[in-house]
């Protein structure tokens, strides 16, 4: 997978030219080493202090004869050590392949077959859920614990006994940087591919939304997630910002944080936003905040319009999927904010609305632009239904307006949306139909009205003879699919 890099995308490390983001990291620690990067808790962790802990983490990478193209499971939350394993892969041109750390066996044991992962970084916690019928997914020796007390396995003592690696990689711009499963609709997620050119071009473009170098970011969206990758670790590295890491979205928590006087940007998905604003008094000090970013998936304008009113927020909402890296379109800060808009095309990308097989004012979005994948990871008949003349079938629907701006009117694919994750009842089907006791499971979806969430329902007949209620049904799905997974509702026949 690794050669020279051979684009204009690049940026110069110890006098080579690289399309590695991991330059990024590189060229901040250089500039401002004593900057503040990440807040955690009670952790405050400079530029050269990161760079130091993802440089270990490639040497640990290294030692264990891991190269470019191969992958590393990352199984964690909105923690430092998930940023370093990010950055330290990057390093070495290996791939990270990010995973909710809600993900549960079924599902795990399907993204290890897919990637083939050469270390998985999770917390000793979840082991059981790498366990399929008591037999282990993976060898215990591939497994680091970011709360192990273990030597041998415990992520911040092998990071701090490692050598580090030093070297930059050289890739070239199309090598993937992350895989990132979605697009389940067959009931089989696909590995995404995301490019070093695609984060590279989506950072370097998405200037307005960029923090600047006296930012902080709240990173509240998961990193494991596109939308959070870029926005939480990517942009504020192109400008050497700070990003204070929430593991866990409480509205205490956030509203705190928000209220402290020291986060400027802030981005998430509408259900926060609707929380927040059923909490937050009207006098809210949040003068600081110069940013507000929703996305995952769209936001009712009447919501956009509380926010002003009542704070000051002016909540700016793009649209985007992960297999575009992920923005597609944004609300300029530039231009009048249309509330209920996802606003205008990302200049890196074309978009076009179809229709019956023609160019239209309303019908599908597809995208075409560096910033869509070359496919998934190692399913072509999957990338062949999903790009086609290097355009991007989204399944998303939407019209135009005569200003370019793009509202979006709903979905043809068959997806519900769960908090800003996507959730495909053929995925659920699949997986529920493991269940010993099942003869067969029906999942069907139910797309939310105005004010009104997605939702999931399951139809699930036993087999003669078994012994299953909804609360056994229940404990089941707990222990073997992501919580935001699980059917709404569910009625035996």
């Amino acid at each position: 997978m690794s050669k020279a890099g051979t684009a204009a995308h690049h940026l110069r490390v110890n006098g080579i030219m690289t399309s590695n983001l991991y330059s990024l990291l590189l060229s901040a620690a250089d500039e401002c080493p004593d900057k503040l990067f990440l807040a955690f808790n009670d952790e405050r962790i400079s530029y050269a202090g990161a760079l130091e802990s993802s440089r270990k983490f490639s040497g640990l990478l290294r030692a264990r004869g891991l190269a470019a193209g191969d992958r590393v499971l990352l199984n964690v939350g909105n923690v430092p050590e998930m940023v370093y394993a990010i950055l330290g892969s990057l390093n070495i041109g290996a791939v990270p392949v990010l995973v909710n750390p809600a993900a549960r066996r079924h599902e795990l044991r399907f993204y290890i077959e897919k990637t083939r992962p050469g270390m998985v970084v999770t917390r000793s916690e979840s082991m059981a859920h790498f366990r399929v019928d008591g037999n282990p997914l993976l060898d215990d020796n591939s497994f680091l614990f970011i709360d192990d007390a273990v030597p041998e396995r415990n992520f911040a003592r092998r990071v701090a006994s490692s050598k580090g690696a030093d070297e930059c990689v050289t890739l070239d711009d199309d090598h993937p940087a992350f895989i990132i499963f979605t697009a389940a609709e067959d009931g089989f997620p696909g590995g995404a591919m995301i490019t070093h050119r695609a984060m590279f071009e989506t950072g370097n473009l998405s200037g307005e939304m960029r923090a600047h170098q006296g930012d902080t970011t709240l990173a509240v969206l998961p990193l494991f997630h596109a939308f959070g990758l870029i926005t939480s670790v990517l942009l504020p590295l192109y400008n050497r910002s700070s990003v204070l890491l929430v593991e866990r979205f409480t509205i205490r928590r956030v509203a705190e944080l928000l209220m402290g006087g020291d986060v400027t940007v802030f981005c998430g998905v509408p259900a926060m936003y609707l929380t927040l604003s059923r909490v937050l008094e009207r006098t809210a000090g949040l003068d600081r905040v110069r940013v507000w970013v929703s996305g995952g998936e769209a936001i009712q304008a009447s919501l956009q319009d509380e926010m002003l009113s009542r704070f000051g927020a002016e909540v700016r909402q793009g649209y985007g999927l992960t297999e575009a890296s992920p923005i597609v379109t944004w609300n300029s800060l530039g231009k009048e904010n249309r509330h209920g808009s996802v606003g205008n095309a990302m200049p890196y990308n074309e978009v076009k609305l179809v229709r019956d097989g023609r160019d239209a004012d309303e019908g599908e979005v597809y995208v075409r632009g560096v910033n869509v994948v070359p496919g998934y990871f190692s399913d072509d008949e999957k990338t062949r239904a999903a790009i086609s003349g290097g355009w991007l079938k989204t399944g998303d629907l939407a019209s135009r307006d005569g200003d370019g701006c793009y509202w979006i009117r709903g979905r043809k694919k068959d997806m519900v949306l769960k908090n800003g994750f996507n959730v495909y009842p053929r995925e659920v089907e699949r997986i529920l139909s493991l269940h010993p006791g099942v003869e067969r499971v029906d999942v069907s979806g139910n797309i939310g009205c105005e004010g009104s969430r997605d939702s999931l329902a399951a139809a699930v007949r036993r087999k003669n003879g078994a012994v299953l209620d909804e609360k056994m049904f229940r404990d089941w799905c707990a222990d073997n699919i992501s919580s935001y997974k699980i059917p709404d509702m569910i009625r035996f026949d």
